[in-house]
């Protein structure tokens, strides 16, 4: 169990659609089977949602769930990632209202590719990012460094006007002491989860920030460059662990019926393949999105290969020597070269 381990904090979600028989059908029973088993052992965080639950629609419903959640002992929130600022601070003015009174850490997700924003809006559709985002990305999205860049700096500026506006300032310094990449300021202020004080002893540890700056730099420096590239190390801790199948609904069960009809024959699967080429089909579960460009050029290959029951899951073009910041092929920082076979 958790507890054997030494783990002192958890995250309470209901995550996928539930199983009508399962044990914790909602996030709630979970907080409350976790209280009534082990007492105050955990520190308890649980999810908010700025932005609303894409599966509900009354706000102040959803708002009433969350303060259930806090009565049945939540520590802390943990809310859903966002681009609006303004949405996170009237959140955290509707959970003061209705009285929930425990620290709300904000989902502050910086933009590390354009693939990966667009697959995280077509996942998250309550999450709606402000205009000036979607068009200060539209010049760069081909540019993987310039994106990066981007994030970064969005992250910056985001974190900049919660604390202008009154929070998260203290939230930034604990947890940046807690990592221990500044000194503390003063050790009298509790942090929201519970340190987990077995972990002292530990014989194999990550390497230590504070002891070994330099080593950790070199060990870490490369782990996120671009993790979502074509073909990258699948050792690097960006990818995951690679489990096989991806049990998780990819969408409802109403919505993926629209979209993909009811297969009832092998030969309808392949229709289903060969819509998604086409560009009829708007998405696969292994695609959340439609093809990226450079597929335009090996797209009647790809057509003849689904409707013979060649179902393809990923596909690349041969590309010999293009510019990285090629408008359809290139990806990475500039100034390089793409080859692809």
């Amino acid at each position: 169990t958790a507890k054997n381990y030494g783990i002192r904090n958890i995250l309470a979600l209901r995550g996928d659609s539930p199983i009508p028989s399962a044990p914790f059908p909602h996030a709630i029973d979970l907080v409350k089977y976790i209280r009534k088993t082990t007492g105050d052992y955990f520190s308890i965080s649980v999810a908010g949602f700025p932005e609303g639950h894409d599966e509900s629609s009354d706000p102040v419903k959803e708002l009433q769930y969350l303060k259930e959640k806090v009565d049945a002992g939540a520590d802390f929130i943990i809310t859903q990632l966002f681009y609006n600022c303004d949405k996170y601070l009237e959140f955290v003015k509707r959970c003061k209202d209705v009285g929930i009174k425990i620290p709300i850490i904000p989902g502050i997700c910086p933009i590390q590719s354009y693939g990966a924003f667009q697959r995280i809006l077509k996942l998250c559709p309550e999450v709606v990012p402000p205009k000036s985002v979607l068009e200060s990305l539209e010049p760069i999205k081909n540019d993987d460094q310039a994106v990066k860049e981007y994030g970064i700096e969005l992250a910056i500026e985001m974190c900049s006007y919660l604390m202008k506006n009154g929070v998260l300032e203290k939230s930034i310094r604990r947890i940046l002491e807690g990592l221990h990449f500044v000194k503390d300021s003063d050790n009298s202020k509790p942090f929201p989860w519970i340190s987990a004080k077995t972990r002292e002893n530990e014989t194999v540890r990550p390497i230590y920030w504070g002891n070994r700056a330099d080593s950790y730099i070199e060990r870490t420096d490369a782990w996120d460059e671009f993790p979502n590239g074509r073909w990258g190390d699948s050792r690097s801790p960006a990818f995951g662990e690679i489990t096989g199948l991806n049990q998780k609904p990819v969408l409802p069960s109403i919505e993926a019926r629209k979209q993909w009809g009811i297969p009832t024959t092998v030969a309808n699967i392949f229709e289903v393949f060969v819509g998604y080429v086409k560009g009829i089909v708007d998405g696969l579960p292994w695609s959340v999105g439609p093809m990226s460009l450079e597929s335009e050029i090996i797209r009647d290959q790809l057509i003849w290969c689904n409707s013979n029951g060649y179902l393809t899951v990923n596909s690349q073009p041969a590309v010999d020597g293009v510019a990285s910041n090629h408008r359809v092929f290139g990806w990475g920082p500039k100034n390089g070269f793409i080859y692809q076979r």
